[in-house]
């Protein structure tokens, strides 16, 4: 019904909020989407690419841990586990470790998961050592880069963020939101002294929800 063909259209970059209950904005979408579509992939553009290789055992594991998400509607700590991974970046082969990443079943649906990654041995992307990779559509697609060059406009501390080209197991991800986590390469990059970072768990919050 609409309200499927609806949450389809934010799933793939509507322009705007999708109001479930107008369908004469449903039509215009759908009736937008290839123009789209063909400017998109015209375009030159440049991305960095990130091509991440997990083994088959561990990402057995991740698949697990993202079923049983699924059933409860909720990323629970204890699926959160974390598995050894290679990223080949601009020729290199960096070590690092990745989870699925999330509280609600939104990260984990479709074919592009959450991730966060820890690259290890001093190495980076982009300038960061601690990152996660979201579907754009989780992230408002540009909402939340708006939002962040609003806070640093504002002498506000927040993570840099970008878009970058993703393929997993030589599986193509498509294009996914780069968000840094919190570490002390965030307060480097924005002029601030190196100290403690604080921040309140909500991981009691969804086990009481699940």
């Amino acid at each position: 019904g609409r309200y499927q063909m609806a949450a389809w259209l934010h799933q793939q970059g509507a322009t705007l909020y999708v109001d479930r209950g107008d369908l004469s904005q449903i039509v215009r979408e759908t009736l937008a989407m290839p123009g789209r579509w063909l400017g998109g992939h015209l375009r030159p553009a440049r991305y960095e690419r990130l091509d991440i290789d997990v083994s088959l055992r561990n990402w057995k594991k991740i698949q697990w841990h993202r079923n049983h998400a699924l059933q409860s509607g909720f990323l629970l700590d204890q699926d959160q586990i974390w598995v050894p991974a290679t990223i080949r970046y601009q020729g290199r082969a960096l070590r690092a470790q990745l989870r699925l990443k999330g509280d609600l079943a939104d990260h984990i649906k479709g074919r592009q998961w959450s991730l966060r990654i820890h690259v290890k041995d001093g190495q980076a992307i982009l300038g960061m050592r601690r990152f996660s990779l979201v579907a754009p559509y989780v992230r408002s697609f540009l909402g939340n880069a708006l939002y962040y060059q609003s806070m640093k406009a504002a002498d506000v501390l927040a993570p840099r963020y970008d878009f970058v080209k993703v393929r997993l197991n030589g599986s193509n991800w498509g294009f996914m939101a780069m968000e840094e986590h919190c570490a002390k390469e965030l307060l480097e990059s924005q002029g601030r002294r190196e100290g403690p970072i604080v921040y309140f768990s909500d991981s009691d919050l969804f086990s009481n929800r699940a």
